[in-house]
């Protein structure tokens, strides 16, 4: 009787441990697209990456899970068209009027010269501005309600930023639901004048996929409005690149062009900074932001309170077994 009972009571504990150890659950699911962002008037909004989605099949009844979604950028570079306008400078400088004291004649004046000035000439340049990183854009998350089995992926796993499927995430899900080794898949965007690709490999295994996806937008509409939106920011800001946009200036040896005052423009022009400059972003040339989105969903951990409510179950019926072997 009592091995019997010493039986159970180490039956319970593994038990019991193995609640405790339930209570740090592995991701149902994961979804990470890492990639690069480059936008051009000329070629349109392209994301072009890698994919890296893991899905293992929930078990036991319907039960929350947490829902969560990360976005960070890193490197970002602007390759705009710029013009540079430069002030107007003295090239060669004036002379006062030079009056001098003629005895029986009297004061004598000659003329002074006034200076001669350069126009301000404009530069057009093509610079590539690197902008600081990473930096996380969001962090959010939040927990479903129960969820039967067949509903974790579909709820959410498919969709980039929000809870509705994409088409990208469908043919992820649909990958992980056929079990296709290879799915090389390529569709329309909605209502955007766009295409999307996707080449996909499931690791075996089975509950990993790599793959390669690439999304082309384009349309005169949308590549106007993104490109006026970087221009805006780009002209509202020209403090933090003047620097920047100032070295290349000089690079560029303006005063080369110049027949007369070369000296005096390259002093004129060494004394100055960024901000002397009149800059103007006219056309956004390139724009590139590196970028990790990645998503889980993880099942809700067991309230710390069960496994208590096990243990006293447990001792009860623990409890009931002797009584019955002593009444025996």
């Amino acid at each position: 009787m009592r091995h019997k009972i010493r039986t159970a009571s180490a039956a319970l504990s593994l038990a019991l441990l193995g609640g405790t150890a339930s209570a740090l659950p592995l991701s149902t699911a994961s979804l990470t697209y890492q990639g690069t962002i480059n936008f051009t008037a000329a070629d349109g909004l392209s994301v072009i990456g890698t994919l890296d989605a893991q899905y293992r099949t929930p078990t036991g009844p319907a039960q929350p899970y947490r829902f969560s979604t990360s976005l960070g950028f890193g490197e970002v570079t602007i390759s705009p068209s710029v013009t540079v306008t430069t002030p107007e400078f003295e090239i060669i400088p004036g002379t006062p009027p030079l009056c001098v004291t003629i005895p029986f004649i009297g004061e004598q004046c000659s003329p002074g010269t006034d200076p001669v000035n350069a126009p301000g000439f404009d530069v057009p340049l093509n610079p590539t501005i690197p902008l600081a990183g990473p930096f996380p854009v969001y962090d959010k998350s939040f927990v479903s309600s129960e969820l039967p089995l067949g509903g974790v992926f579909g709820f959410d796993f498919g969709s980039l930023l929000g809870g509705a499927p994409q088409t990208l995430g469908d043919v992820v899900q649909t990958q992980f639901e056929t079990g296709a080794t290879t799915v090389s898949e390529s569709g329309s965007l909605g209502p955007f004048n766009g295409a999307y690709q996707y080449e996909g490999l499931l690791q075996p295994g089975g509950d990993t996929i790599l793959a390669d996806y690439s999304f082309i937008l384009t349309g005169p509409g949308l590549l106007g409005d993104l490109e006026s939106l970087a221009l805006g920011v780009l002209n509202e800001n020209t403090a933090l690149v003047a620097d920047l946009v100032f070295d290349l200036f000089l690079a560029t040896n303006p005063c080369g062009s110049l027949t007369v005052g070369q000296s005096l423009c390259n002093d004129f022009l060494a004394g100055l900074g960024g901000l002397d400059l009149g800059i103007t972003f006219d056309s956004l040339v390139d724009f590139s932001i590196d970028f990790t989105l990645a998503k889980s969903i993880v099942p809700v951990p067991a309230p710390a309170t069960l496994p208590l409510v096990a243990l006293g179950l447990g001792l009860i019926g623990l409890a009931r077994v002797r009584r019955t072997q002593v009444a025996g």
